[in-house]
């Protein structure tokens, strides 16, 4: 297991398995701003009945303008210089994997692919912006651009891009069942729509 901004790197657990195929008749709760909608159709609403933020756009332009207040952008200064700390001839950012139990191979190839990464988004330059940019938005996402001609080569660019212009749709399937006559709900299909 591996851990890297955030996300985990596992395999999967039969335990896992055993529960992604459970019948349940509510989906499962993510609150990571998806919008659920029915499979095979292409538009979906929902009720905001607080009023406050009606579209994942309308929140990140929240945070935004609340970022550009004198205060809080201090205060957000502040965290940017304790999260990240710039010093001669020390990396900003490394990764660790004496803790895994990952082949030697393996290892040096994660290694690689996360050297790679960095030097793509430039990060000793501009790791004070990618990590402003994260922190307020509350979202970052980056589009990977790989030659389709030759993928082995891997990636050939990361592409900043605007949380404000993606949508995360989970599309979803509802089956009776025979048995108990119960709607069992199960997540079909999830992607993101990019809207400029």
């Amino acid at each position: 297991m591996a851990n890297f901004f955030g996300f985990e790197i596992r395999r999967a657990s039969n335990q896992e398995a055993i529960q992604d195929n459970q019948p349940t008749f509510a989906p499962e709760v993510q609150d990571d701003g998806a919008v659920v909608v029915a499979a095979g159709g292409v538009y979906g609403t929902y009720v905001d009945l607080q009023g406050a933020a009606r579209t994942e756009a309308e929140l990140v332009t929240k945070y935004r303008e609340m970022s550009m207040h004198p205060e809080v952008e201090r205060a957000i200064d502040d965290i940017l210089n304790e999260a990240i700390i710039v010093q001669e001839k020390q990396r900003i950012v490394q990764i660790n994997l004496d803790e895994t139990k990952l082949s030697s191979n393996i290892k040096k190839l994660i290694t690689n692919e996360f050297e790679n990464i960095l030097t793509l988004l430039d990060f000793n330059k501009s790791a004070f912006d990618i990590f402003k940019r994260w922190y307020v938005d509350g979202r970052i996402y980056y589009h990977i651009i790989v030659d389709v001609t030759a993928p082995q080569e891997g990636i050939k660019e990361l592409r900043y891009v605007d949380p404000r212009k993606l949508r995360k749709i989970r599309e979803i399937k509802r089956k009776r069942s025979k048995e108990t006559q119960t709607v069992n709900v199960q997540t079909h299909q999830e992607y993101f729509v990019f809207n400029e």
